[in-house]
């Protein structure tokens, strides 16, 4: 599977769009190679009883909108809409965790040997069984017991020559290891995977776990918090490609099997990563972090505390729009792949954010709308 990684500079030029405006205009291209009908649906079908909605927060020239009412597919691995908001959200808990528990906290990555043509849905379920198995053994077991006392768990796929490379991040709330104890986890994760995978894809002991550096939340700022946390988020931003020594990024390989021309087996790797990742779970907190997280004031991730209490609370309005209105601009999708967000774009420096949005969506209806017949 040779192909190289998408070129952000075309015509429509993504990387120059908000972060926003990227994640639904791919999800419009993406609905076409969905192997997932609720992805078809994300964003066009009414869910409420009550019906659709525009909600417009902000204040005259500055407004924010947001739907309300519609389906949200919430597939956090293929749709870039509901990943984002699903992973701010998982992260943001993790955040919260973290500066509950306090302490030092420490990244270990788990990979294996891969090359093109294997299967990533099998790769991937061995890896999983593999770390349960590891932690079976009873050297481990006392590891685990004596340093480890809470962790956060998530799943990354890249995508490079030698096909999909599906690992596990794990953060753990841990103790110092001795040199001993990471011999004794390095020799102990090639063997799970060698038992559960096969030999040939029992990783090198150097390269087979890898832990980063430790950071104590007591003495780390902020900042640097949310970036380490950033690499468990899986470029929660946006769809821009993230660096991976030559490969790319998921949303790199679903930018290219929208593509018109799309490049050879594109579309079969993106298929590939749809069926591999189905009901598996991305960021998972384990019960002690969980119980942490419950404990603490969680707020969307990269999300600054305003300790301010002065301002005033924002103005909200609400714009409500019948099923042909929203089916209207869902259809004008086909055109213009920026067509449900369309409205707020044009609301977000209105004086009357419903007057800018029913223009957009009127605009949608009458361009919808069947040609007339001519008179016998």
């Amino acid at each position: 599977m040779a192909f190289t990684a998408p070129d952000t500079t075309d015509n429509e030029n993504l990387a120059a769009e908000s972060a926003a405006a990227q994640r639904v205009g791919l999800r419009a291209k993406l609905r076409a190679v969905a192997l997932d009908y609720r992805l078809r649906l994300c964003g066009k079908a009414v869910v409420s009883e009550h019906g659709a909605a525009l909600i417009f927060s902000g204040s005259p020239g500055a407004w924010k909108g947001r739907w309300s009412g519609v389906l949200a597919c919430k597939r956090i691995w293929t749709c870039p809409v509901c990943s984002a908001k699903l992973r701010a959200e998982r992260l943001g808990r993790a955040l919260g965790a973290m500066n509950a528990l306090g302490g030092r906290w420490q990244m270990l990555t788990f990979t294996v040997r891969h090359q093109a043509g294997d299967d990533p849905q099998q790769l991937l379920r061995g890896e999983m069984r593999a770390l349960a198995r590891m932690r079976r053994v009873r050297a481990i077991g006392a590891i685990w017991k004596r340093a480890v006392t809470a962790s956060v768990r998530a799943t990354e796929m890249t995508f490079g020559r030698n096909g999909w490379n599906p690992h596990l991040h794990v953060l753990f709330r841990l103790k110092q290891l001795t040199s001993d104890e990471r011999t004794a986890l390095r020799h102990a994760w090639r063997d799970a995977v060698a038992r559960e995978l096969g030999e040939k894809h029992a990783p090198m002991l150097g390269r087979g776990l890898r832990l980063s550096k430790a950071l104590v939340v007591e003495s780390t700022p902020p900042e640097k918090l949310a970036g380490y946390l950033f690499k468990l988020g899986c470029e929660i931003a946006g769809v821009a490609k993230v660096p991976h020594k030559g490969g790319m990024s998921s949303w790199d390989v679903a930018v290219l099997a929208t593509e018109r021309d799309a490049q050879e087996h594109a579309w079969g790797a993106w298929s590939e990563f749809q069926v591999a990742t189905k009901g598996r779970r991305m960021i998972e907190l384990d019960d002690r972090a969980a119980r942490a997280a419950k404990g603490a004031v969680i707020l969307p991730f990269g999300v600054e505390i305003d300790c301010k209490d002065d301002t005033p609370p924002p103005v909200t309005r609400e714009l409500e729009l019948t099923s042909d209105e929203l089916r209207a601009l869902g259809r004008m999708e086909r055109t213009d792949r920026f067509a449900l967000i369309r409205p707020m774009l044009e609301a977000s420096t209105a004086h009357d954010p419903c007057e800018a949005a029913r223009g957009v969506i009127a605009r949608a209806v009458e361009l919808d709308a069947p040609p007339a017949r001519a008179p016998p």
